[in-house]
């Protein structure tokens, strides 16, 4: 049963907003720094165990450095929401949105090429940050930098809804296809906005999350009332 009251950071606006950021993330450090996609922890991985066993130890490095920072990102998510008193009567929720933006700004004045580790350990960070903050919709459980998931629970629930004609897990489809949706045309904007406008353009990310901040501050003040 998808749940009636939206919770805090919850909404399916706030959700696909999120997810869209996440598309452009990954195209922008797919296509400007070094073809790699930094919200992909999986696949750094697989390519640390493919190193490791063609002894290829110096590009060990890059993918542990990335997982590490994925992990670190986690660490702090939870510091954040568990141990740390938060200034201006903000949600820890909010404050991840603040450090992602304060991150990400940096990031189009970081040259492209002996840096790229960097940047996409930063981009690593922020994701598992956001991944920590933000894990439902309405309810339900989603991840909003990656698909794998969204799509898997999506399409068992469309199955559901088809074959035992059950109109809430039509419901549930809707928002996991939707936010995948958001991720697609992330990833389309990003790909026209980084090859044809130039790299600033990864401003538009926090700008995004500053969108993302209001609509959190607005449900919060809709929430007192």
């Amino acid at each position: 049963m998808v749940s009636e009251q939206t919770h805090q950071g919850e909404s399916l606006p706030v959700a696909c907003l999120l997810t869209f950021a996440a598309g452009l993330l990954d195209i922008y450090s797919y296509m400007l720094r070094g073809h790699v996609f930094a919200n992909a922890i999986t696949g750094n991985m697989v390519l640390l165990g493919m190193n490791l066993a063609a002894g290829h130890w110096l590009n060990c490095g890059r993918y542990l450095f990335a997982i590490s920072a994925y992990g670190a990102g986690i660490l702090v998510a939870n510091i954040i929401h568990e141990k740390i008193r938060l200034p201006w009567n903000l949600s820890w929720k909010q404050f991840v949105l603040f450090l992602e933006i304060v991150v990400l700004l940096p990031v189009a004045f970081i040259p492209s090429g002996d840096w790229n580790l960097l940047v996409n350990g930063m981009i690593s960070f922020i994701c598992a940050m956001q991944v920590r903050a933000f894990q439902h919709v309405h309810g339900l459980p989603f991840v909003s930098t990656t698909c794998t998931g969204n799509l898997r629970k999506g399409t068992n629930a469309l199955f559901s809804g088809l074959f035992h004609h059950n109109p809430e897990e039509i419901y549930k489809a809707k928002h996991y296809y939707l936010v995948i949706l958001s991720f697609v045309f992330g990833a389309v904007i990003g790909a026209f906005a980084f090859r044809d406008v130039s790299p600033y353009a990864v401003f538009i990310i926090p700008i995004v999350f500053c969108v993302v901040l209001w609509m959190i501050s607005v449900e919060k003040k809709l929430q007192q009332t």
